[in-house]
């Protein structure tokens, strides 16, 4: 069977070096479906599916940046944050020395969470070259998510003991499936492992089908991002997690400033009905899914804690100073996995237990590597919020503006130790690197396209851009 594992990732890295520009796309396909495939279809060999998409991903590296380093080109586009991702490298790997490191894999571990999807931030150029292919990202992304979104009520009214309600790692049929206080009714994994993988899907698909309806000419289109964006509420209901209720909250009147701020014509009215239409999707989820409106908000009631929470984002990280010292616990020892890594488990060198983000990176790394953490991800806001103006009036701008909100909703979120989290935050951040559309290109295209008889309006429509980032036109 060791063997038959090797060639399947052997495959899979070979794979993913032939059709890099694929391989990206059909890993954050496995990212939605991969605890579909651990839960029902492979079992058995459900620790083992986990890393096919990294196989895939880092297969696609080697076909990306293989090319480039044999050609002595770049092979990083130039990004604020390139030179805090470059220090954590080195100091990731001066702490697979460190003596409390129990073992090496355990470090390893903790460089495939704090640094394998980094990557992706890079293609993304690539992989989205021109406007075709966004448009083809924002109707697969809503098509993907329809069959999550329609699984996730289906799971809701199973007992909790159906095949349906079981987790990855179960041995046998739901064990101590997470339900809705003293209540039959299960919290929703739909095709993810555990619930925090599919709220971290639902947020995403939230954020994004919000600016695409936001941004969108289209009515029919519209109206179908209305029906998504209904089916990720009732779900988000169904899952219990109030963390992207918070989210969301903020988000939608950030998005809709960022709208009128942006000045862009009409819009204002656009986001005035946007505003409407939320709060009819709001009560028809009420009325369609009542029970689950019950019990999320007696869950809510039952664990008013939010407040504690909001200040513990800010209290536990000092907690974790004085116990971490210079280096830390080791990088990984925090991590979900690592136990299964350590013989005979949990040991008194362990890390003490910890439960927020922020504290766990200081408590692995240590001061010095959670400030290079937290300052990489607010330079990599920084130059989204840069590449949203950029992208003003361009098929580019409702995707940056997803992105954006995305990336301040992960400055004090889950996202190293949340996988689905991780790979979905570098994707979007990639959408920094995508050139812009200034007043000045537009200046510059007008008499390209003079002869195809295109009105200014349609510009954007028509700009495109080289993997290289020069700009092309076109009159198709």
């Amino acid at each position: 069977m060791d063997l038959t594992l090797a060639a399947i990732f052997g495959g899979l890295l070979l794979l993913g070096a032939l059709e890099c520009r694929q391989a990206v796309i059909a890993a954050l396909t496995l990212a939605v479906f991969e605890g579909a495939i651990r839960k029902w279809v492979f079992p058995e060999y459900h620790q083992w599916v986990y890393f096919a998409k990294d196989f895939l991903l880092l297969g696609a590296y080697l076909g990306f940046f293989g090319p480039r380093l044999v050609r002595k080109k770049r092979l990083f586009d130039q990004h604020p944050a390139n030179l805090l991702l470059v220090l954590f490298c080195i100091m990731a790997a001066v702490q697979l020395a460190n003596p409390a490191l129990p073992n090496l894999w355990v470090g390893l571990l903790g460089i495939k969470a704090y640094l394998l999807y980094v990557p992706l931030m890079y293609m993304v150029p690539a992989v989205f070259q021109d406007t075709l292919r966004l448009r083809r990202l924002a109707v697969g992304l809503p098509l993907m998510s329809l069959i999550p979104l329609v699984l996730g009520p289906i799971q809701f009214v199973a007992p909790a003991n159906s095949w349906l309600n079981r987790y990855a790692w179960a041995e046998e049929i739901a064990p101590g499936v997470a339900v809705f206080g003293s209540d039959a009714q299960v919290r929703i994994t739909s095709t993810f492992s555990y619930i925090s993988g599919y709220t971290t899907f639902l947020t995403v698909v939230l954020l994004a089908g919000l600016a695409l309806a936001v941004f969108e000419r289209r009515s029919w289109v519209r109206w179908a991002l209305y029906g998504i964006l209904g089916l990720a509420l009732s779900n988000l209901l169904m899952t219990g997690s109030r963390g992207p209720f918070l989210i969301f909250a903020v988000a939608m009147p950030a998005l809709l400033g960022l709208v009128i701020w942006s000045r862009v014509p009409g819009r204002p009215r656009v986001a005035l009905t946007v505003c409407v239409i939320l709060g009819l999707i709001w009560f028809l989820v009420g009325k369609a899914f009542p029970e689950a409106g019950t019990a999320f908000f007696e869950r809510v009631r039952e664990n008013d804690d939010v407040a504690e929470r909001l200040v513990g984002i800010f209290r536990e990280p000092v907690w974790a100073l004085g116990e971490a010292g210079l280096m830390g616990y080791g990088i990984g020892t925090t991590h979900q996995a690592a136990a299964w890594l350590i013989p005979g488990g949990i040991s008194n060198t362990s890390p003490p237990g910890a439960e927020g983000e922020w504290e766990r990176i200081i408590l692995e790394v240590g001061p010095f590597g959670f400030v290079l953490v937290l300052l990489a991800r607010v330079f990599i806001t920084s130059s989204l919020w840069t590449a949203f103006w950029r992208s003003k009036g361009t098929s580019r701008q409702p995707f940056t503006a997803a992105a954006l909100l995305f990336s301040l909703a992960c400055l004090p979120g889950n996202l190293i130790f949340n996988h689905t989290a991780s790979i979905f935050y570098w994707f979007l951040a990639g959408f920094a690197l995508m050139p812009g559309c200034s007043k000045e290109v537009r200046q510059a295209m007008l008499p390209r396209l003079a002869a195809c008889r295109v009105d200014e309006r349609e510009l954007p429509k028509r700009i495109g851009y080289s993997p290289s980032g020069h700009l092309r036109s076109s009159c198709q």
